[in-house]
């Protein structure tokens, strides 16, 4: 239907026309009265193949750089059936109406223009194109994925017509190429689904000339998700998920070699519970050869970022950092570390570089580590903490620096100082790894063990926001989960029944409040999620156990439109199962489960306390900033 002007036919004849980029441009060398037959004419012929063309009895041109005389341009088409050239000549309106264009077609739809110019002026031809131009069409919705029942929105609005007018949308919401709904002239549609599944919704759009064109997209809807993902008699973890633009669930954590160690998880899971595909690999110990993942991130240029440990030769772990694609090609693979073993357990990315956190051994005390490599897998800095008799890093959140210049990378965990209590440990970075923050945060002279897991960023712009805290805090057993922001107090959650909270606390900032998973203890042990509107009003918030007969383990979540996806370890049967191969016997087993947001009535099978702790005592954490990098024999990245 259309042709540049560069797509001349280059096996017909042709004269003085050149293709210029995707323009063909025109060199005439012919005077009237001068030139002895067409000597010096330009001309070059355009060949179409269009079976069943129903566009209409004309065609358009258009010029990058058009003829002073629009009269010194003629179209010659090929009539089939007498054998000879129909010439047209050129107008201003850039349009040649035909009686009929039928005899310009043969049996099989081909279809010849020739364009001549005379005169000695070069005129670049930028395109030609038969009858009206189809639509251009353009949709959008509400959302890609999500739970039922949902009202989804469609928006149409971005199409376009470049000769003429749209005057007729209609839309078919299961994409059963059925287009039942006619909206006439308005863009924008809006369909109920109550049912799970897949859904490639489409609409059609129809200019002034009846030409129509159409566009579809794809939508993922669930009722929920509970499955266990495993091999029988042997163990698998499930550490982290990441929520894929289009609604597949990508997990990472570890499964067991039956020999003594663990390798390496990484497998994609559908919303029905198909798993795309699960990979797993070992480290390089001739004994025990671990690989554990850990964590792993969304990038904005839309690979994945995971880090972990992994076993090296000469006994010990490093950190491991990878990137991989969200259908699971690995990119690149890095260890990190010298002799006395690390250990990654966070990774954040912003803006071409990847940052991951979690601890070191220096001289026998263990140090928390934050390291800095660019998206192509190069490093670029490590620094460790150095006070204490131990420290570490859990969890991080990045963000832009408030002049938006640089960047502000928060790194949260635990600090043991020489006291013996044990503090939470927060620090704020800048991407130069030049520490500018630093506080312990515990009661002054009570004994208390605390531990900061998890970090996120709320505020109405997450990028300029605080960040919030959570995490365990106790003068004994049990634990009590604990959150705090950084700039404020502290304010403690109990747990109504639980006997203590665990360790694998996760946050996540939606648009409809914080979410937080976390494990707690009993028989068998469970988990909580829990939803607060407003973080310091915990009251307003709503908790709800998860894991049933089975002993359940939280390890991370991840926002998912309408609701909230979980990974985690799960021992015990489910009333599900999945995975490449069904779990069915007494080992450890993944667990994925996928939960809508709460209703706005607070209903909750646990109570926060709307009497919050205050324990803002805060004691800022003299930082010594190491000039250099802090391994003395850093091994190369692998």
């Amino acid at each position: 239907m259309i042709k540049a002007g560069a797509d001349f036919n280059p096996l017909l004849p042709n004269e003085l026309v050149t293709a210029s980029a995707t323009a063909g441009l025109f060199e005439p060398n012919w005077i009237a009265g001068v030139n002895p037959g067409t000597t010096g004419l330009a001309f070059g012929m355009y060949s179409f193949s269009v079976p069943d063309y129903d566009r209409g009895d004309y065609f358009v041109y258009s010029w990058n750089a058009e003829p002073a005389d629009p009269a010194e341009v003629y179209f010659g088409l090929a009539n089939w059936g007498k054998n000879r050239w129909d010439w047209f000549i050129g107008s201003a309106s850039h349009r040649v109406d035909l009686p009929s264009i039928d005899p310009y077609f043969d049996g099989t739809g081909n279809l010849i223009i020739t364009v001549l110019k005379l005169g000695t002026e070069a005129s670049e031809l930028k395109r030609l194109h038969l009858g009206n131009l189809a639509p251009v069409v353009s949709l959008s919705s509400s959302a890609s994925f999500g739970f039922v029942p949902r009202l989804m929105d469609f928006d149409a609005s971005g199409s376009s017509d470049a000769d003429g007018s749209l005057v007729k949308f209609e839309w078919d919401p299961e994409g059963d190429g059925s287009f039942d709904q006619d909206t006439g002239s308005s863009p924008l549609f809006s369909q109920q689904y109550n049912d799970p599944g897949l859904f490639e919704p489409a609409v059609r759009v129809t200019d002034d000339d009846g030409v129509s064109a159409t566009a579809s997209l794809e939508l993922r809807l669930t009722a929920g998700l509970q499955e266990s993902v495993g091999r029988p008699n042997l163990a698998e973890e499930a550490r982290a998920i990441v929520t894929c633009p289009d609604g597949s669930l990508f997990i990472v954590g570890s499964c067991s070699t039956g020999l003594g160690g663990d390798f390496g998880l990484v497998l994609k899971l559908e919303t029905d519970g198909t798993v795309d595909f699960a990979k797993s690999w070992s480290g390089t110990g001739e004994v025990d050869p671990d690989e554990n993942l850990i964590d792993a991130v969304l990038g904005a240029d839309g690979f994945i970022y995971v880090c972990g440990e992994t076993q090296t030769a000469e006994a010990s772990k490093d950190g491991l950092l990878q990137k991989w694609t969200q259908d699971g090609e690995l990119i690149w693979s890095r260890s990190c570390g010298g002799p006395s073993g690390e250990s990654f357990s966070g990774v954040a990315s912003l803006d071409g570089f990847v940052y991951a956190c979690g601890s070191t051994t220096v001289a026998t005390f263990g140090r928390a580590l934050l390291v800095q490599y660019d998206t192509d897998g190069n490093f670029i800095w490590a620094v460790a903490q150095d006070e204490g008799l131990l420290s570490r890093f859990n969890s991080i959140a990045v963000q832009h620096a408030p002049s938006g210049l640089g960047q502000r990378v928060h790194c949260c965990g635990t600090y043991v100082p020489v006291s013996g209590e044990q503090d939470w440990l927060y620090v704020m970075f800048n991407e130069t790894k030049l520490g500018l923050l630093g506080r312990r945060l515990g009661e002054t002279g009570v004994v208390h063990n605390g531990d900061a897991t998890a970090i996120c960023l709320i505020g109405a712009n997450p990028d300029q926001g605080t960040p919030l805290l959570a995490g365990t805090y106790s003068h004994g057993s049990p634990s009590n989960g604990l959150l705090g922001y950084v700039e404020g107090s502290l304010v403690s959650m109990s747990i109504s029944g639980a006997s203590s909270v665990s360790t694998n606390e996760m946050l996540a900032l939606g648009e409809d409040g914080v979410r937080l998973f976390a494990g707690i203890g009993g028989s068998p042990d469970s988990a909580l999620l829990a939803e607060f509107s407003s973080v310091l009003a915990l009251g307003s918030g709503l908790l709800e156990t998860v894991g049933d007969e089975e002993s359940l383990e939280a390890e991370g979540l991840d926002l998912y439109d309408g609701g909230t996806a979980l990974v985690g370890t799960v021992e015990g049967n489910l009333p599900t199962s999945a995975g490449f191969l069904p779990d069915t016997g007494g080992s450890s087993a993944g667990w994925i489960a996928l939960t809508p947001s709460f209703p706005d009535a607070v209903v909750s099978a646990g109570e926060t306390s709307t009497d919050t702790q205050d324990l803002s005592s805060q004691f800022e954490l003299n930082l010594h900033q190491q000039d250099d990098d802090i391994y003395v024999e850093l091994i190369p990245p692998k």
